[in-house]
């Protein structure tokens, strides 16, 4: 009887007419006494008619920074909360200002966001989220958006929790490991939490997943004023497929946010972020990271000053993300890629599943919203036994990256030679002393290799007589050698195969020469196009504007040769030497030349069409001929050019 009386003694104040108290709030209140009772039928009969919405929050991360600290606890108490009915009032009075309580400006904050964010995506997808609103009937609410099988994003959710209850004894004990304001001889106390939490799984295996979430925590003294506060949050980055480009720019923009308030951030909260999301099991980070944080308090910065923090960080998600989307979200992609994305999202789920401290607390707590929990899930993934990446592929390219970072706390997931750039300047020069870079090629040896290994492609079989073919006849696997070319000589590479052609380069042979030689010893005759459009004739007597090329001596008649040889601004000399390439058939890009370019030799368009010819001969040489030349005529040449 003993343990009926509280029960009792409430019920018969609540009767009295003098007592204003709501019925919802009568029946949450007896509801939680009667379960301390032990009667089951009553816990049953009550467990009946309550909401779990209020749950939600627990799915998108807001209770996170509880979770894990309670996770062997006996639940929280969201009972009728009167930090709630007093936040409610405010809004009802004043709105929402700079001088609210922060309560009030992070829910403010975190929602104007998500309506940003949501209509970004919907613009990127062109498919509408849906969007579920709810409501606590004593206290808090959220918003929940998602989109599934879109154009885009195969599955999208982003969701607002606000969350308003009582933490029991036992979990302020443990919280005050973390907070030492927490005061430890009240039995309870009001928090609030609020959050915005955010997962984007695209469908084109070369766009990455995403996920943010941002938080606020507090704890509130009877008067309402507040006890104890902190942030916590962070975004990363999952991709499939590992482009450098891209984790450079997510960083970089994540990197720029964190500067803004503590050049130490960025390195810190990566480094947190690289230790949580990592896969224990499989032995290799979920993804290339980004920033995580907790318990941000005033240990750490005035309150004011870290949600300016929280604010930067989260509008630096759009600038940080959808340029990336929008560069791969339309990407050219195989089955077998496809199914490497499922595979890769398989270890998502995996990660979500065993060792996230967020979604374990929901899972674990009677009652919860197991939709809402498993939010972050993607629509698809796929498991396969035994499965490994063929060697030297893109696809084991990530799993190295992943398994193997080069410190012990993964904080290099991006390629080593990159991550550097994210760093501040004292922490870059810290780890360049620590690391010996091997030296580059020079410029002039790395046009002597690649040179090289172009004159080594195939030339087309011998039953092929269209000579407009043999470029086309180059497998696929060789072109990227001319690509290269193209793109250190950009205007150049182009107007020299058009000489080629045009049938506008010759040879010049020496008289006592009985074959033409491959050792750059020989003299090329180049003649302009423009005096030759209107007549194909090849008669050397005639006048016309043409150009002498010795490769040996690494010369060229025209006036860019020339122009290029001299610059008006010579290029600094080499700062250290550099160990020489294994040599080529004994000749180097630039022959014997030392010129004002230092180690990038001058060249021009007839020069260029005159090396392919004489490196190049099974491709390119049937576009020239062959002339002997006497001695005063070469000379000539050499004079009139």
């Amino acid at each position: 009887m003993a343990a009926r009386r509280p029960a009792q003694r409430l019920a018969a104040h609540l009767a009295s007419p003098s007592t204003r108290i709501s019925q919802s709030q009568f029946t949450s209140t007896r509801r939680w006494l009667s379960s301390s009772t032990g009667s089951r039928a009553s816990r049953t009969a009550s467990s009946s008619n309550f909401s779990p919405l209020w749950l939600a929050a627990v799915a998108l991360g807001v209770a996170a920074p509880v979770a894990y600290k309670m996770i062997d606890m006996e639940p929280l108490r969201l009972d009728p909360s009167a930090l709630a009915d007093r936040d409610a009032q405010k809004k009802r009075e004043s709105g929402v200002s700079e001088d609210s309580p922060m309560r009030l400006r992070m829910e403010k904050f975190i929602r104007e966001q998500q309506a940003i964010i949501v209509a970004e995506l919907e613009r990127l997808d062109g498919k509408k989220f849906r969007k579920d609103e709810w409501e606590r009937p004593n206290g808090g609410g959220g918003t929940t958006c998602v989109l599934q099988e879109g154009n885009v994003f195969e599955k999208a959710g982003l969701g607002v929790s606000v969350v308003y209850g009582s933490l029991p004894k036992p979990a302020i004990e443990k919280m005050r490991a973390n907070h030492k304001t927490l005061d430890p001889n009240v039995e309870s106390l009001d928090f609030f939490a609020a959050g915005l939490s955010m997962v984007l799984h695209p469908r084109n295996p070369m766009a990455p997943t995403v996920h943010l979430n941002y938080r606020y925590f507090e704890t509130a003294n009877p008067d309402g004023t507040s006890a104890a506060w902190w942030f916590g949050g962070g975004t990363d980055l999952t991709p499939s497929y590992l482009f450098d480009e891209d984790a450079i720019h997510f960083h970089k923009t994540l990197k720029t946010a964190c500067d803004a308030h503590d050049k130490d951030y960025y390195p810190r909260f990566k480094k947190w972020c690289d230790e949580y999301f990592y896969n224990k099991h499989r032995g290799e980070c979920r993804g290339i990271g980004g920033i995580f944080f907790d318990d941000l308090d005033d240990s750490e910065r005035d309150r004011e000053n870290t949600f300016a923090f929280i604010q930067d960080c989260l509008k630096s998600f759009l600038p940080g993300y959808v340029p990336i989307i929008e560069k791969r979200k339309d990407m050219p992609f195989t089955e077998q890629e496809k199914d490497w994305q499922q595979l890769r999202r398989g270890k998502y789920v995996e990660f979500n599943l065993v060792h996230d401290r967020g979604t374990a607390f929901g899972l674990n707590t009677p009652g919860s919203r197991v939709e809402s929990i498993l939010m972050s899930l993607p629509l698809t993934a796929s498991w396969k036994y035994m499965h490994e990446p063929e060697p030297k592929s893109r696809e084991q390219r990530l799993v190295e990256v992943l398994k193997d970072p080069k410190d012990r706390h993964h904080t290099s997931i991006i390629s080593p030679w990159r991550h550097n750039l994210f760093l501040s300047i004292n922490h870059a020069t810290r780890a360049l002393r620590n690391k010996a870079m091997e030296p580059l090629p020079s410029h002039r040896q790395l046009l002597t290799a690649l040179i090289t290994s172009i004159s080594d492609i195939a030339p087309p079989p011998a039953s092929s007589t269209d000579d407009s073919t043999a470029l086309g006849s180059i497998p696929p696997s060789q072109r990227p050698r001319l690509l290269t070319l193209h793109v250190l000589f950009p205007n150049l590479v182009l107007p020299a195969l058009d000489l080629l052609d045009r049938g506008l380069v010759t040879r010049l042979k020496r008289p006592d020469a009985d074959a033409p030689s491959s050792r750059g010893d020989d003299s090329f005759l180049v003649r302009s196009l423009a005096t030759t459009l209107a007549r194909r004739g090849r008669d050397f007597g005639l006048s016309s504007k043409r150009y002498i090329v010795h490769l040996d001596a690494w010369n060229c008649s025209c006036a860019s040769f020339t122009f290029d040889a001299f610059p008006s601004h010579p290029a600094p000399a080499a700062e250290q030497s550099r160990p020489p390439l294994p040599r080529h058939e004994d000749w180097s890009f630039g022959g014997m030349s030392l010129d004002a370019r230092g180690d990038a030799p001058p060249c021009c368009k007839h020069l260029l069409a005159c090396l392919l010819v004489d490196k190049w001969p099974g491709m390119v040489g049937g576009h020239i001929e062959q002339a002997i030349m006497k001695h005063n005529e070469n000379r000539q040449d050499h004079g009139g050019a």
